[in-house]
């Protein structure tokens, strides 16, 4: 009874009773956050520690920025070192149909580890936006490794996208902006109307489009669950299939047809998430990660007898200027490979800048004929005829550099280039009234050539 008394009197008093709740409500949170350990077996994925800008190209030097502190400070994006690293950074790749980036997710900053996701902006009219540490808006290619604890923006977590109609980031929504930069704003952003991707446990390939009508999200592989403030109930899309917002419809998708999309491929290709832009460890994973959901190879791939018959031919014609063999390496040929696709889809026969073939050399040639198909060893010989039984003759070499007419030739024979690539790839080409069926080669050679003050020692006489 006097222990009642006790209690009753001590419930009684103001300052014993709060802390009397205080210690209830800790009590309770400890219970349940042991229950929540021990029976919720679900992994939260972290937010990423950082992202890394492995790769860009800006049309023009134009639009592809990193925006701080409050939009007052702009950095140029420097490959493989520009990070985004707090909520007040934003990545910009301007609205002009080329300037591109890629992403790179981390989880760990020293030493660095990866994060599971991967991002690749597609050129396009409209500007893309990526707000650390997960909002985007624009076009987008990404793809996540397989469910854990280390998979960035996945899992419960999600990537938020929202639907910006801005054909340029110069004419950019300021109040958007300035909401977009500033944390107690961004939360606010962060619950306003925008579709959350959730992927699932396996490895997932998606595309995001951005357009007038709203935002579509192509399922390339896995899965996604997709949510909205606006509508409440939560749209499972499987592999192949396009969800459309805010209109909340599935579609079919044609997944070949995707799949030999150049862009698609460029993505799908682990050289390009390759060092010097992306750490070995992290490339390694993504290499990884990337050869399990490799599309299938189709006929444009350049087939053995393009590859023995090309590589012979350079390696014969070396010889003559006492340069060492060359060597097949497959990242070069998957390079070439991605680029003779490209510009077969253009119809330009255009270099690819130094960023997209890390580096490396590179020849190009095209065939042009009404005939259907040539056979691989006669387009081979035809090339190397171009690049150098064409070009010899015209090299100085009491006058040694570098010329328009000779470039070919001096790449071929370079001293110093030890690896070869090389791709093959059929397009169409209309020249005058006449449409033609062309077909492309691409050739890159590491280490490069053609590099002026070398010509002397690396372009020899018979």
């Amino acid at each position: 009874m006097n222990q009642i008394k006790f209690w009753k009197t001590l419930m009684q008093n103001k300052k014993y009773k709060q802390l009397t709740i205080f210690f209830v409500g800790l009590i309770t949170l400890i219970v349940s956050l042991v229950i929540n350990f021990w029976f919720d077996n679900s992994v939260e994925a972290k937010q990423p520690i950082s992202v890394l800008i492995s790769k860009s190209y800006s049309y023009k030097g134009r639009g592809l920025s990193i925006r701080s502190d409050n939009n007052n400070r702009t950095d140029k994006v420097k490959d493989g070192f520009s990070q985004l690293r707090n909520l007040k950074d934003r990545l910009i790749v301007e609205g002009d149909n080329r300037s591109k980036a890629s992403l790179v997710h981390l989880s760990k900053q020293n030493p660095r580890e990866y994060g599971g996701l991967i991002m690749q902006t597609l050129p396009s009219e409209y500007s893309s936006n990526y707000w650390f540490s997960c909002i985007i808006s624009g076009n987008y290619l990404m793809g996540w490794q397989q469910g854990g604890v280390n998979r960035s923006c996945g899992d419960r977590n999600g990537l938020k996208v929202e639907n910006i109609n801005t054909k340029s980031s110069f004419n950019f929504d300021n109040l958007k902006l300035a909401k977009a930069t500033k944390i107690k704003s961004l939360l606010v952003a962060q619950a306003s109307d925008a579709i959350t991707i959730v992927p699932g446990t396996q490895r997932t390939i998606i595309q995001t489009l951005n357009s007038e009508i709203g935002i579509t999200i192509d399922v390339i592989e896995g899965d996604i669950q997709v949510k909205s403030t606006r509508i409440s109930e939560e749209q499972l899309i499987k592999k192949g299939e396009r969800y459309a917002y805010p209109q909340n419809t599935i579609s079919t998708l044609d997944l070949d047809a995707i799949n030999q999309k150049t862009e698609v491929k460029d993505f799908l290709n682990p050289a390009n998430w390759s060092p010097p832009n992306v750490p070995s460890n992290i490339a390694k994973e993504i290499a990884d990660q990337l050869n399990v959901i490799q599309p299938p190879t189709l006929e444009n791939t350049a087939d053995s007898t393009f590859i023995k018959t090309i590589l012979s031919k350079h390696n014969y014609y070396r010889s003559i200027h006492h340069s060492p063999d060359l060597l097949i390496d497959k990242q070069l040929n998957a390079q070439a490979q991605a680029w003779a696709e490209r510009i077969a889809s253009s119809g330009e026969l255009e270099h690819s800048n130094q960023d997209q073939r890390s580096g490396s050399g590179e020849n190009l040639f095209v065939s042009y004929t009404t005939e259907n198909a040539i056979a691989p060893d006669t387009l081979a010989n035809s090339t190397m005829q171009n690049w150098y039984e064409k070009e010899v003759s015209q090299y100085k070499y009491d006058s040694p550099g570098f010329s328009q007419s000779t470039g070919h030739f001096t790449q071929v024979v370079w001293k110093s280039t030890i690896q070869l690539g090389c791709g093959t790839a059929k397009g169409t080409k209309t020249l005058g009234d006449q449409t033609y069926n062309a077909f492309y080669v691409v050739c890159n050679y590491a280490p490069a050539g053609n590099v002026l003050s070398q010509f002397l020692t690396n372009v020899l006489k018979p």
